[in-house]
């Protein structure tokens, strides 16, 4: 099916792009977008996450569930909610023209051009991060640890942001141990973990972090 779009919807989007909601949803593309002939295609189990990116963006498909599986245990199947959308859609050719490659890439850039730098890397990390926690055995207690995941470009950008922003210490990117093309940042200080996450407004992790015993002050 041929797309077209209308002079309005066409001004519409000249508007969208220069606008702080095109930068988050770049970060989101970024995060968690695939493309193939049928279109491009961004997956998550939350579903008003993939609902806040459909109404942010003019002319996406409707948004359906489907059914994945962890891809270190196949016995244990989960929900997920899809977001696609046309191979032509002017936000898949606006991406592409900003560096944008697929999760296989061996590094995938960081996206040039006009964004709110801002906006971008607090969205991408809220999409991208994790909090577990490691035992140190000399001093008997427990540690944060906040993992953000990408590309090799993203992560040195992301953590050089982070310091210029609020002041945290810039890591050294490492290899993802599950993979070889996936690197990861990781934030362990008690101080900074809790300061980026407020930054970045994941506010469900900040609760994560606060009901967590490291048992030191």
């Amino acid at each position: 099916m041929t797309f077209r779009l209308t002079q309005e919807e066409e001004d519409w989007f000249t508007s969208f792009f220069k606008s702080d909601e095109f930068s988050e949803v770049l970060a989101t593309l970024w995060a968690l977008g695939s493309y193939s002939d049928n279109g491009f295609t961004i997956r998550h189990a939350n579903r008003g996450l993939i609902e806040r990116f459909s109404e942010m963006v003019m002319k996406t498909r409707p948004i359906r569930s489907q059914i994945a599986y962890i891809r270190s245990d196949k016995d244990r199947p989960y929900e997920q909610w899809v977001c696609s959308m046309h191979p032509h859609h002017p936000l898949v050719s606006k991406m592409k023209d900003m560096g944008w490659l697929p999760v296989q890439a061996e590094n995938r850039p960081f996206p040039s051009g006009d964004l709110d730098e801002d906006v971008f890397c607090k969205a991408y990390i809220r999409l991208r991060h994790t909090l577990t926690t490691s035992y140190s055995k000399e001093k008997n207690y427990l540690r944060p640890q906040l993992y953000i995941y990408g590309s090799q470009e993203v992560l040195l950008r992301l953590t050089s942001f982070l310091c210029k922003r609020i002041g945290t210490k810039e890591k050294k990117v490492q290899h993802h141990s599950q993979t070889s093309i996936t690197k990861t940042i990781i934030y362990s200080s008690k101080v900074e973990v809790p300061q980026i996450l407020e930054y970045i407004e994941a506010n469900g992790t900040l609760e994560k972090f606060r009901s967590l015993n490291f048992g030191y002050q």
